[in-house]
């Protein structure tokens, strides 16, 4: 599962079209470090398979609804191993996006104004 979780890390950062052209031979998509690791039918195979929670029992307000059982699982295990020693504090942070998400923000005013809100 480690290999799985480095690839989906690894394909939010890169920059390519489809996530299977990390497995073909052409030199400028192709990525040694992904190919090496896990191959890409048993990539997809896990990506098929692997649910969080049951579809019936789904939320329809919730647009996360389908790993809202791993954030809370992580959120739990995040505060538990992490001490706090002073306050942090983060002020409308964003992460700038351009293109069309149900979760993208609009905040008037702010430097970056489309985006993904950091909490």
């Amino acid at each position: 599962m480690h290999p799985f979780i480095g690839i989906l890390l690894l394909s939010g950062h890169l920059p390519v079209p489809r996530r299977r052209m990390f497995w073909e031979q052409r030199k400028d998509t192709q990525n040694i470090l992904v190919a090496d690791a896990l191959s890409r039918d048993r990539f997809e195979f896990i990506m098929q398979n692997l649910h969080f929670c049951d579809n019936v029992q789904l939320d329809p307000s919730d647009k996360f609804t389908k790993v809202s059982p791993l954030f809370h699982k992580l959120n739990k295990i995040f505060q538990e191993y992490t001490p706090y020693w002073e306050p942090h504090s983060v002020d409308q942070s964003m992460i700038p996006c351009f293109g069309k998400h149900g979760c993208k923000q609009f905040i008037r005013g702010n430097p970056i104004r489309y985006g993904h809100p950091i909490d």
